[in-house]
């Protein structure tokens, strides 16, 4: 008596087709909220590039003891071509003190929300205006505020409700 064994199958043409697609499904559903996450942490990352462009600036103002100003100049046709540029107040055609490129967050922008769409820092009272600068993703969702007080001198960041962010609500 012979014993004949069955060999394994392979997997045929039709079940590889079937995984490969159901994989593409799985991956179309999840790249949206991959772009979100991204943005979300460019945001983040821009945030605190912010802050600390404004301290930095902050305290070139103080120890010149001169009334410096900072202003969005964009640099190309694009919203992400657009650089922050620290001046003095005096002579606005001098060389930039300071510069903040907005090349390396792509899909995010900024908002200036101030007095004549420029920040003025005080050289001699080590204060900003008031106002915030909104940083908005591709959708034009603003994601975050970097929000500047006069009365303290204080620089904050704060999220919009509901957007996902460790900062706290504005």
């Amino acid at each position: 008596m012979a014993i004949f064994r069955e060999l394994p199958r392979g997997m045929t043409f039709i079940e590889l087709v079937l995984v490969i697609a159901i994989m593409g499904i799985a991956l179309c559903l999840t790249l949206p909220s991959f772009t979100r996450g991204q943005q979300s942490m460019q945001a983040a990352q821009l945030a605190d590039e912010l802050v600390t462009f404004l301290a930095t600036a902050q305290r070139l103002a103080d120890e010149r003891h001169q009334d410096l100003l900072i202003k969005k100049h964009m640099t190309g046709s694009q919203d992400e071509d657009w650089q922050l540029q620290l001046t003095t107040k005096s002579s606005l055609l001098s060389p930039a003190l300071l510069v903040l490129e907005g090349e390396g967050f792509s899909d995010i922008d900024i908002a200036l929300r101030y007095t004549q769409q420029q920040i003025l820092l005080d050289g001699f009272r080590h204060k900003l205006s008031n106002g915030h600068i909104k940083i908005i993703d591709s959708e034009g969702v603003e994601r975050l505020r970097v929000v500047t007080s006069y009365s303290s001198g204080r620089i904050r960041v704060c999220a919009q409700a509901g957007a996902g962010h460790v900062y706290p609500s504005c």
